[in-house]
């Protein structure tokens, strides 16, 4: 099965992240594949610190708001 994410804010939650399995694994990996970077600041910002969520980015399904992911090793 494709991988399958949608994003909405304004929930009465919150915001909200619906995925199939498919879509929490590659979302699980984006966040593994930052937490392993330094944390060192300068050499994140390099290496590139943060993922887009987005239909334009192909891993958000059709009416979804977009969201980031950062990786700020100084928080």
């Amino acid at each position: 099965m494709a991988e399958k994410i949608k994003g909405k804010a304004g929930t009465t939650q919150g915001f909200e992240i619906v995925a199939n399995r498919e879509g929490l694994m590659g979302l699980a990996v984006a966040c593994l594949q930052m937490a392993m970077q330094p944390e060192n600041n300068e050499q994140v910002m390099q290496r590139g610190n943060h993922r887009h969520f987005a239909e334009w980015a192909n891993n958000l399904e059709s009416g979804s708001d977009e969201f980031i992911i950062v990786y700020k090793p100084d928080l």
